[in-house]
């Protein structure tokens, strides 16, 4: 659960940061 959590905020980041980014 912890390891799913943390995987899905990284997800969540990256994809902030690519929005961003463009």
């Amino acid at each position: 659960e912890a390891a799913c959590d943390a995987f899905e905020h990284v997800a969540n980041t990256l994809e902030t940061i690519a929005v961003k980014e463009s």
